[in-house]
């Protein structure tokens, strides 16, 4: 992509956002359209309560941990507890939709920073905000970044900060663009995901080249990360309250490290079956804008007029995250695809901005027809991921939710032996404090030390087995005047129950 010409400079002495008011209103007009299509788009698919769908499990989990004071899974995500905390409190209605509007919100805002960082970086040529508007607005439709905001997950909110860092990365310096904010930035992007230190090498680059002069800036930046990763200590705090959900307890220096570095999850790193990981990148790739904006983002990075050195934060974003979903072999790692989707889409804008100057230079007039024929394509495309995505007509984990606390026996231990069960089991049992007389116990957990302190805190009426049987059978032959119960929700729901049943 050209740098910006002379004439296009004038005007405009900064590039941070506060400077596009003055110069370019229409810009913050188009921004304000992606931000209303989207939100619109988006909370007609939204989850209406707690959901399973599009991968969205963990819901539970990061609700509840919100609502509760608690720790989530490895990582943690402090800082997207915060967030989700305060939505929970400022927005009405059901708590998990509350929590649901912050990955819709931060989506939303993603795709209007990448309009901007798109516009900017083309050198606000003609019709550059017409090819930026429509690659903001394909990122927020395309189906792996819809996929995630309409439910309860971390990666709406990284996408916004990744956005962020990578136009304060292309930048100036200015007041709002200085060191300090830059590595708060960066160190608030850890704060949500870990996979965030990816974008660590981004301090290094200042607008359109290495930083020139690193010994005077790069101390400030690193300051600022410090100050952003500062919000890791929210989770030792949460933890010293024995919060009901209460991952890895990371109270000590060891449990912290353990759970902050998701240790339990490094046998998922593996090199097996890298090469059939690639062809499904490949395929996962070309579904977010289909075979037109494959030909768009390859038309551009073919042509003759790629600053390279420009490109290379887009090329490290890109080529970093899909390494790592390469060689990270959970089922779900498709998700951490989200930046590298951000920069291939914004290939596709300029790709397809050459093609409209081409399109103009011999039809004045060229710009309408394909203007509507853009619009036509949004619409289209939006219109074939909707079915995939939608997330509003999934009810199976509240009816299996409401199912599970109509049924089970009262004062029944209830054993969840999956992700669905259990996170749901939580969230009704924990966040929404029903069923107080019955015990959720998630089997696969009962082997770590931290989780059966979690229970003995918990349940201080519950009899617990001492030394290391710690099994289910343990548990229920320990509290014999309870109903066992087993519930599953993967798969076809079940709850049986045996034992005592208390009226």
């Amino acid at each position: 992509m050209p740098d910006p010409s002379d004439r296009s400079r004038q005007g405009s002495r900064s590039t941070s956002l506060a400077f596009f008011i003055p110069h370019r209103p229409g810009l913050w007009l188009l921004a304000a359209g992606i931000l209303l299509i989207l939100l619109i788009i988006y909370g007609f698919t939204l989850a209406p309560g707690l959901s399973w769908a599009n991968g969205g499990t963990d819901g539970g989990d990061l609700i509840t941990a919100a609502a509760t004071g608690g720790v989530p899974h490895p990582g943690g995500f402090p800082l997207y507890l915060l967030l989700a905390r305060g939505f929970q409190l400022i927005l009405p209605g059901d708590l998990a939709w509350r929590t649901n509007m912050l990955s819709a919100i931060c989506t939303s805002l993603a795709a209007a920073i990448l309009f901007f960082l798109s516009n900017r970086v083309s050198g606000r040529r003609a019709f550059s905000g017409l090819a930026s508007w429509s690659a903001a607005l394909a990122f927020g439709l395309a189906p792996l970044v819809w996929s995630q905001a309409v439910i309860t997950e971390v990666y709406g909110l990284q996408a916004l900060l990744t956005a962020v860092i990578l136009f304060q990365a292309t930048g100036e310096e200015t007041k709002w663009n200085g060191n300090f904010l830059r590595g708060l930035t960066v160190g608030l992007a850890i704060g949500c995901h870990l996979i965030s230190i990816l974008l660590l090498p981004l301090l290094f680059w200042d607008g359109k080249a290495v930083c020139r002069d690193l010994k005077k800036h790069i101390g400030r930046r690193f300051i600022g990360v410090l100050a952003g990763l500062s919000v890791y200590l929210l989770l030792p705090v949460r933890a010293l309250g024995h919060p009901p959900v209460n991952w890895g307890n990371p109270v000590t220096p060891q449990a912290f490290f353990d759970l902050v570095s998701g240790s339990i999850y490094r046998s998922n790193f593996t090199m097996v079956y890298s090469f059939e990981r690639l062809r499904g990148l490949s395929g996962i790739l070309i579904d977010q804008a289909g075979l037109i904006g494959l030909f768009l983002a390859v038309f551009f990075l073919a042509g003759n007029r790629v600053n390279f050195t420009r490109m290379i934060p887009f090329f490290w974003i890109f080529i970093s995250h899909a390494i790592f979903t390469l060689v990270y072999g959970s089922f779900d790692s498709y998700v951490y695809l989200i930046p590298a989707v951000m920069v291939y889409l914004f290939w596709a804008a300029a790709g397809l901005q050459e093609i409209i100057e081409f399109c103009v230079a011999r039809c004045r007039f060229a710009w309408f027809p394909v203007g509507l024929l853009i619009i036509s394509l949004l619409i289209w495309h939006g219109s074939q991921t909707l079915p995939a995505v939608d997330a509003s007509y999934d009810l199976r984990a509240e009816k299996f939710g409401q199912e599970a606390v109509r049924s089970l026996p009262r004062d029944a231990l209830a054993f969840t032996a999956d992700d669905e069960s259990s996170f749901t089991l939580w969230y009704y049992h924990f966040a929404l404090k029903q069923r107080p007389d019955i015990a959720v116990v998630v089997e696969g957990l009962l082997p770590y030390g931290w989780y059966q302190q979690t229970l003995e805190f918990t349940y201080p009426g519950l009899q617990f087995p001492t030394g290391e049987d710690w099994t289910a059978v343990a548990i229920a032959q320990a509290n014999p005047q309870r109903p066992a119960c087993s519930l599953a929700g993967h798969g076809a729901t079940t709850i049986t129950c045996s034992g005592r049943q208390n009226p």
